[in-house]
């Protein structure tokens, strides 16, 4: 199967929110360095899910120690990647559950939402949130109206996270790849 037409799960989210993290304990192997670095992730990288489907890692948004040339270089690559209209692209938005949305979070998802494009949720560093902090985050989602099971809070200590998740992928993927056959 060629590129164009696999699967693709595209990891977006801020600067530093774990999408290294994030990505290592998806296909259960130290691929990426993870940093406590903004802006470690400095190109669209792309990973193989069982041959089947694409993992698209991505560089964050929002604050990051670069220069202003890379950060428009970054921008530029993304606005070109998000304006290709793709049917086979499913995209996980990674947001701190600890610190909630952000501006450029809610711009990604009313993106998403207003271009009808299938995406996840994922509630990152769950293990760190109180319970004031995961009401707040939840509070601050209501208004998108996001279905519960594409919102899968994940947490490094909690296996079961990740099996939802990837649960969760897996059935995003399937109905790309079936939609678009």
């Amino acid at each position: 199967m060629s590129y164009q037409k696999k699967p693709k799960m595209v990891l977006m989210g801020r600067s530093n929110v774990g999408k290294s993290t994030l990505l290592n304990h998806l296909c259960e192997k130290e691929f990426v360095k993870v940093s406590k670095t903004p802006g470690s992730s400095q190109k669209f990288s792309i990973f193989s899910l069982s041959g089947h489907a694409l993992l698209i890692d991505t560089p964050g948004y929002g604050f990051t120690k670069a220069p202003i040339s890379q950060k428009n270089k970054w921008t530029h690559s993304w606005n070109q990647y998000l304006e290709h209209h793709d049917p086979t692209r499913v995209f996980l938005l990674l947001i701190d559950g600890k610190v909630g949305p952000k501006a450029q979070d809610i711009v990604s998802i009313n993106w998403l939402q207003i271009g009808q494009i299938p995406f996840l949720l994922a509630l990152t560093k769950s293990d760190r949130t109180t319970r004031h902090e995961r009401d707040k985050c939840k509070a601050a989602l209501e208004s998108f109206a996001i279905p519960e099971n594409q919102i899968i809070p994940c947490s490094k200590k909690d296996p079961s996270s990740w099996k939802r998740l990837r649960a969760a992928i897996k059935r995003c993927l399937l109905e790309i790849r079936d939609a678009s056959n």
